[in-house]
């Protein structure tokens, strides 16, 4: 080990020199850098990613001529091509309350990939078409965002479904009414637990989020109690119904803010802490993500909505390649900040051997 005798004085701007003493022999800025539990890169993914964007993309380009829309009054299936021209709905929340707004996901994930197929085919005449980090940074942020939404918007829809389809047939109006009251109760509850995690009472937005979303779960029970109680319903039954379950949006949107605040930052403290956070997210989305391809095998059988399992895979892939993408971008200027540190103590030695 290096002692504070054997290494050279750095003279600070105050003026005085200050032993470095610490790191062991042989070590570089980009051995430091890279054993740095904060900037050690996740490790590599299963496949390239440009195989990864370009099979992902084809996939998903594949659901314009395979069913993945339904009629809500027929057996009818749609292909997206059709869902895109307005005819079907999507299996998911979104569309459930805005068949217009529901098309805008699957719109953006098609325009995606039809650009990725672009820019891998490009890349293979001018590879920096896939090596610019501006570009490719964004379209890996397009890309992770519409991963986490399909998987949740997906979950919340088709659990909802296959609940009320459970207990329709098995409870009268007043149990379905102190079931929506316990569904209030348990976003209250749930609520009060997030927030006693230290980090997220720290970001003013999320106890926001959290204090209009236990607002809300408060009308809809009060809601619910009153019409059990006989009296007459605050608003109509299928609205009662959107506003008790509409804070099931936070499932979304808080991992997608954490994320754009904490692993899309510039600042490195910011950064240090998403290593955390990822997977407390990975934790949270994971039984979402078990539970969807648990509903996608059935929709394999003859009829259903099959082209939704090329869908989902597509997207994954994608997400994956960018992400890959980045990766690379990532390690490659850690490199070439490690490169520059190296050449700056050289010429620091330099200076002082002569």
């Amino acid at each position: 080990m290096f002692t504070a005798k054997s290494l050279p004085t750095v003279v600070s701007s105050a003026g005085r020199s200050n032993a470095i003493s610490g790191p062991l022999a042989g070590d570089t800025p980009r051995s430091m850098i890279q054993e740095s539990g904060r900037s050690l890169p996740p490790p590599a993914l299963p496949v390239r990613p440009k195989v990864s964007l370009l099979t992902g993309s084809v996939l998903v380009l594949l659901t314009l001529f395979l069913p993945v829309g339904y009629s809500q009054c027929s057996n009818v299936r749609f292909t997206g091509r059709d869902y895109l021209l307005g005819l079907g709905a999507w299996p998911g929340s979104l569309d459930a309350v805005s068949y217009a707004g529901g098309r805008v996901p699957y719109f953006l994930t098609v325009v995606l990939a039809a650009l990725t197929v672009f820019l891998v085919i490009a890349a293979q005449i001018r590879p920096a078409s896939l090596q610019k980090t501006n570009r490719t940074h964004h379209l890996f942020v397009l890309a992770g965002t519409l991963f986490l939404f399909t998987i949740g918007d997906f979950f919340w829809f088709q659990l909802a479904s296959r609940i009320g389809d459970f207990f329709e047939a098995r409870l009268t109006q007043s149990s379905l009414n102190v079931l929506m009251v316990m569904i209030a109760a348990s976003t209250i509850a749930v609520s009060a637990v997030c927030l006693r995690s230290r980090l997220l009472r720290g970001q003013r937005w999320i106890v926001r989020l959290f204090a209009i979303a236990v607002g809300i779960s408060l009308f809809g029970m009060i809601h619910y109690l009153l019409v059990l109680f006989g009296v007459s319903p605050i608003i109509p039954p299928d609205w009662a119904f959107f506003v008790t379950i509409s804070p099931s949006v936070l499932y979304f949107v808080v991992p997608l803010g954490l994320w754009y605040h904490f692993g899309l930052s510039q600042r490195e403290e910011l950064r240090t802490q998403w290593l955390g956070i990822r997977r407390r997210i990975i934790l949270l989305y994971l039984p979402a993500a078990i539970f969807d391809l648990f509903v996608l095998a059935f929709e394999m059988r003859p009829g259903s909505l099959w082209g939704l399992l090329p869908y989902f895979a597509g997207v994954t892939l994608i997400s994956w390649g960018y992400l890959g993408l980045e990766r690379q971008a990532t390690l490659s200027s850690e490199n070439a900040r490690a490169d520059g540190s190296e050449q700056g103590l050289a010429e620091h030695a330099g200076v002082h051997a002569v």
